[in-house]
């Protein structure tokens, strides 16, 4: 297996059917071989019921169900961790995320460890926008440039970079830095971007702005605090 794509799920009952098809069409029309780690994160609604219904129907797609709600980065951690592939993609399952997008960031990991989406023409709210600009402003000052958008789902790396990394709540929005601290080459693709037509989003401004501020001092102790050295000979 060459990839795996790992989609956490929290309260997408609608949301669930019309990805999946859209992805397993993407995915056959490209000839790429990957499997589907679709990942319940404790939802309350209908939407471990939607998943086992579309595996009648695609087979090849894995859930996994977590106990209960354990947030985004444990969600996508699970699906990491069992994931059989050794390129892992991630996605949103909010259908913002366009599946056909997919190929042409496979296609840059030639000449690269990890392709990350960029959002160039978000499709959110203004108050959306603006904190995530706020946060990217804030991360860059405090960990450097490393992407546009961080906050994009769709992201394509390497598991092998992916392995020891030590995870913690709100490691998704940190790839980037997380990975350069592992010298993985790494570039950006433009991605589509679409409006969120069914469901409702789980994050509000005052949270993702507060939260990433919490995580981002996490990462920065990480980067002055890591081991770093090499070994010139053993006698």
């Amino acid at each position: 297996m060459d990839y795996s794509i790992v989609i956490p799920f929290y309260n997408e009952e609608d949301n669930v059917f019309e990805l999946l098809d859209e992805l397993v069409k993407t995915l056959h029309d490209a000839s790429l071989d990957a499997e589907i780690i679709a990942v319940d994160d404790g939802s309350t609604d209908q939407t471990l019921k939607s998943l086992q219904d579309v595996k009648t129907r695609f087979p090849s797609v894995r859930i996994i169900c977590m106990e209960k709600r354990s947030g985004q980065s444990a969600a996508l951690w699970a699906g990491i961790q069992n994931a059989r592939g050794t390129v892992i993609i991630t996605m949103d399952g909010d259908r913002q995320n366009d599946p056909s997008d997919i190929p042409r960031m496979t296609a840059l990991m030639k000449d690269h460890d990890a392709v990350f989406g960029w959002r160039k023409n978000r499709k959110d709210p203004l108050g959306k926008r603006l904190s995530s600009c706020l946060a990217n402003g804030i991360r860059t000052l405090f960990l450097g440039k490393d992407v546009h958008d961080t906050g994009c789902g769709l992201k394509v790396m390497k598991k092998e970079f992916l392995e020891d990394i030590f995870p913690f709540n709100g490691m998704h929005r940190f790839f980037p830095s997380l990975l350069r601290m592992k010298k993985a080459r790494f570039t950006e693709c433009a991605v589509n971007h679409r409006q969120r037509q069914k469901g409702k989003t789980k994050y509000s401004a005052l949270n993702r702005v507060f939260t990433a501020f919490c995580d981002l001092l996490a990462v920065k102790w990480m980067q002055k605090k890591r081991l770093q050295y090499s070994i010139k000979e053993i006698r």
